[in-house]
C-alpha cells in the first residue's frame, strides 16, 4: 500500500465534524423536514445502533481522505479541499446520481444527501490538513 502517515487527533475531529454537520443538515431548521418527506416518513427515530454506526461511518470516512491526502502528498487545507471534492465527486455524486436515474430517487433527495456528503467531505478534508 502506502506508508502515508495518518494524524489520528485530526481523524477523530473530522470525524466529529461530520457527525456534528449531521445532526445539523438533517435537523428541522434546515434540511430534515424535506427529507422525511422524500423518504416518506412522518419523523425520524434516532436510535443508539444507528447513532453509533453513523459515527463509524464518519471515523471510516475521515480515516480514507486522511490516507487519500497522505498517498498524494496533499496535507493542506487547499489541498484536503480537493481530495475531498474529488473522493465526493468519483465516489458519493456519481453513485446517489445513478440511484436518480435507476432507482427512483428524486433529485430533491440527491441534492439533500450529496449536498451533505460534499459539505461533509469538504469540511474533513480541510480540517485532516490543517490539524496534519
Amino acid at each position: 500500500m502506502s506508508d502515508a502517515q495518518v494524524n489520528i487527533i485530526a481523524v477523530i475531529i473530522a470525524a466529529a465534524i461530520y457527525f456534528g454537520l449531521g445532526w445539523l443538515w438533517y435537523s428541522p431548521k434546515m434540511f430534515g423536514a424535506a427529507w422525511l418527506k422524500e423518504v416518506g416518513l412522518k419523523e425520524l427515530k434516532k436510535d443508539k445502533t444507528s447513532l453509533v454506526g453513523e459515527a463509524l461511518i464518519g471515523l471510516i470516512i475521515a480515516s480514507v481522505l486522511a490516507l487519500f491526502m497522505g498517498m498524494t502528498h496533499s496535507v493542506s487545507t487547499l489541498g484536503g479541499f480537493k481530495i475531498g471534492f474529488l473522493s465526493w465527486l468519483g465516489f458519493v455524486a456519481s453513485t446517489h446520481l445513478s440511484g436518480v436515474l435507476w432507482g427512483r430517487k428524486t433529485l430533491t433527495m440527491f441534492y439533500i444527501s450529496s449536498g451533505f456528503l460534499l459539505t461533509a467531505y469538504l469540511l474533513m478534508g480541510m480540517v485532516i490538513g490543517l490539524i496534519s
